[in-house]
């Protein structure tokens, strides 16, 4: 007897959320343990309505997640990680798969430390082959990552390059023209607080004694906003 799955899949382009769908599709003819039902977003507001909607009587159990998807209105939710972070909370044993545009060293190990998820895919090289192979991996608990997120994986870097969520939420505010002085509002910091994670975070970046303008140019460049 077939199982019954549910898919969340969360991306911002139609197009790939379909091949997504036909990939599962194609999935469950060929294996007749599985059977999918399908849910979908393609921002952040939306995902997490919808997540907050499943709560009550559907379990997920597993997620396709793009990174690079329009931030929630209110600042909650920057990108993909978040919404992410908000399936596990409600989801522990929810089986994550992240397929991005991201290649940046710095991105992904923050993703990589954030969500820990199964598998990690660069859109760059992905194929549908390749995402019919992890789905059908994960789904028997076999991680997959694409051979630079493994590279990165075995550089181990250091923990002070690692950008948390408090991070990015202050990035992103920098970025929105927050002035500085009205941060303490959005976070959960001093205002001395603050300055010593902007001066880290130009540190990590290695843009020390520039200006926020700066940082908010290398954090996009870098995949944080």
């Amino acid at each position: 007897m077939s199982k019954i799955l549910n898919i969340l899949i969360v991306d911002d382009h139609a197009i790939i959320i379909e091949s997504y769908r036909s990939v599962l599709q194609r999935i469950s003819e060929n294996e007749s343990r599985y059977q999918f039902r399908v849910h979908t977003a393609q921002d952040c507001d939306s995902a997490s309505i919808l997540i907050d909607k499943l709560a009550d009587t559907t379990m997920v159990d597993l997620a396709l997640l793009d990174i690079r998807i329009p931030p929630s209105k209110n600042g909650r939710y920057t990108a993909g990680d978040d919404i992410g972070v908000k399936l596990k909370e409600i989801y522990p044993q929810v089986k994550v798969i992240v397929l991005t545009t991201h290649t940046e060293n710095f991105r992904l190990f923050s993703i990589l430390n954030k969500l820990n998820p199964e598998a990690l895919l660069l859109k760059s090289e992905l194929t549908s082959a390749m995402l019919e192979e992890t789905i059908k991996d994960v789904l028997d608990d076999i991680p997959r990552y694409s051979r630079p997120v493994l590279q990165l994986m075995r550089k181990h870097i250091t923990n002070h390059d690692n950008v948390d969520a408090t991070d990015r939420k202050l990035i992103y505010q920098l970025s929105m023209g927050t002035k500085t002085k009205d941060l303490p509002e959005y976070l959960n910091l001093s205002l001395p607080g603050i300055e010593r994670r902007k001066r880290l975070l130009k540190s990590i970046f290695n843009i020390e004694g520039m200006s926020d303008k700066a940082l908010i140019k290398v954090a996009r460049e870098k995949g944080f906003l």
